[in-house]
Parts: structure tokens; C-alpha cells; sequence
């Protein structure tokens, strides 16, 4: 983003911190008030609170996006 720091909101900061950037996924439901938020609560108890081992989570993306038809399907489902 190109906001200041102090700009940012409390949601902005936290998922930065956890990925360095703000992915676009993010930053897609501007209209709807409140989704963004839901969405981040649900990306953090399904992927990175989950008990599974990281390798195993990002060989399993990959495994789902060979099956996925469309070759943007992997840069579409990061979200980056």
C-alpha cells in the first residue's frame, strides 16, 4: 500500500505483519463493510492457526491448483 504506516488501520497492520505486503485479496471487498475482516479471521484459523506443518500446507496448494483447468488459477487463489 502506499499509506504511511500511521495510516493504516489495526486490520491492515496485523495482516501486514504476518505477510509483509498487503495482498490484493484484501483489499477486493472495500464496498462491503466488515467482510475483509471476516475474510482475514477466516484465512488465519484455516491456514496459518492451523496445526498442520507449513510444507504440507503449501505442497497441498499446489497439488489443488494443478487440478484447478485455468493457468492463472494459482496466482488467482494466492490472492497476491
Amino acid at each position: 500500500m502506499t499509506d504511511p504506516i500511521g495510516a493504516r488501520t489495526a486490520f491492515e497492520r496485523e495482516v501486514c505483519s504476518c505477510f509483509g505486503v498487503m495482498p490484493n485479496f484484501f483489499c477486493s471487498a472495500s464496498a462491503a463493510p466488515g467482510l475483509i475482516e471476516e475474510l482475514w479471521a477466516f484465512a488465519k484459523s484455516a491456514y496459518l492457526d492451523s496445526p498442520l506443518p507449513s510444507l504440507f500446507k503449501e505442497r497441498l496448494f499446489v497439488h489443488l491448483s494443478r487440478s484447478v483447468r485455468f493457468a492463472t488459477a494459482l496466482s488467482a487463489m494466492s490472492g497476491f
